[in-house]
């Protein structure tokens, strides 16, 4: 009985390593990489106790409402495949993330939706460089947590 158990104890493989730095934000601090209207907040996290809030302002010089930003780092290898997911929660409007050349967006209707996830799955990097962006079309804050960017086709 203990060599079946031996067995299938050494056939378990462990998770994928996040990739990405500081993932659901429980540091209190944004890391390198993130330009634009982002706050570390412990308003509304998903999981943990930390969330990044997206806002938006308005320039009184130009008169142009702005919101949103990105994330940019060297993460990846390029040829290689990779996974990344990301929650995003909105009260109410659209918000759109951009990454691996590919733009997708959530509408929520209510506070009742909550988190939506938005998924990449076995992308080829064709370069070293991870990039997301995100934003909304409408001028309200929302909230992102829990990013995952994994090596391989996991399901995220």
């Amino acid at each position: 009985m203990s060599g079946v158990v031996a067995g299938l104890v050494g056939s378990v493989k462990a998770a994928p390593a996040n990739l990405f730095p500081d993932p659901s934000f429980e540091s209190g601090t944004l890391n390198a990489g993130w330009s634009g209207l982002f706050q570390n907040t412990s308003v509304t996290p998903r999981t943990g106790t930390r969330s990044l809030q997206v806002y938006y302002t308005f320039d009184y010089d130009t008169g142009d409402f702005a919101s949103g930003g990105s994330f940019s780092s060297t993460l990846l290898t390029v040829g290689l495949k990779y996974s990344f997911s990301i929650w995003v929660k909105r009260v109410a409007g659209t918000i759109s993330v951009a990454t691996f050349g590919e733009t997708k967006t959530v509408t929520q209707f209510s506070p009742i939706d909550g988190y939506n996830q938005l998924k990449w799955e076995n992308v080829t990097a064709a370069s070293t460089t991870f990039s997301v962006a995100i934003d909304t079309a409408n001028l309200t804050t929302f909230y992102v947590d829990d990013l995952a960017l994994v090596q391989g086709a996991t399901a995220l």
